[in-house]
C-alpha cells in the first residue's frame, strides 16, 4: 500500500506541510533530471538555472545528490533555495533537523559566507526552529 508520502506533491491538511517525495519511479519528463554540467559549461549558467522552475530543478538536485551539485548550490536564487527547503525538510508539521542540516552542511563546504547568506534569509521560524 502506498504511503502518503509516496505521492509526489506538496499538501497541506490538519497536521501541516509535508515535503515533496523525491523516491519516485520513473525516470522521464519532469524526472529525467538535468546536466549540469552541460548547463555550467555554456556560461550563463547561473542565469538558466534560476529561470529554472522551482520543482524540477529541486528533484534534479536530488537525484545527483547534494554532494554532486555543490556547484549548482551557489547559482540558485534565494528564493529556489527557500523552496528547496520548504520541499525537503516538513515531515508532517515538523522540520526535519537533519535533513535541513545536510543542506547546511553542503553550503558550508561550497563557503561559509554562503550559509551565512541562505540561512539569514530564511524566515525567522525557519531560523529559532532550527537553532
Amino acid at each position: 500500500m502506498e504511503s502518503s508520502h509516496e505521492k509526489l506533491a506538496i499538501w497541506k491538511n490538519d497536521n501541516g506541510f509535508h515535503s515533496l517525495d523525491w523516491h519516485w519511479r520513473p525516470r522521464s519528463g519532469f524526472f529525467a533530471g538535468l546536466d549540469f554540467e552541460q548547463i555550467l559549461a555554456g556560461g550563463n549558467g547561473k542565469r538558466i538555472i534560476q529561470e529554472m522552475p522551482v520543482q524540477p530543478l529541486f528533484y534534479a538536485v536530488k537525484l545527483e545528490g547534494l554532494q554532486n551539485c555543490r556547484k549548482i548550490l551557489p547559482l540558485v536564487s534565494q528564493e529556489q533555495f527557500i523552496r528547496f527547503m520548504d520541499y525537503d525538510i516538513w515531515q508532517n508539521d515538523r522540520i526535519n533537523p537533519k535533513r535541513a542540516f545536510e543542506w547546511f552542511y553542503h553550503l558550508h563546504e561550497v563557503s561559509p559566507k554562503l550559509l551565512y547568506k541562505r540561512f539569514s534569509a530564511l524566515d525567522f521560524e525557519y531560523q529559532v526552529a532550527l537553532l
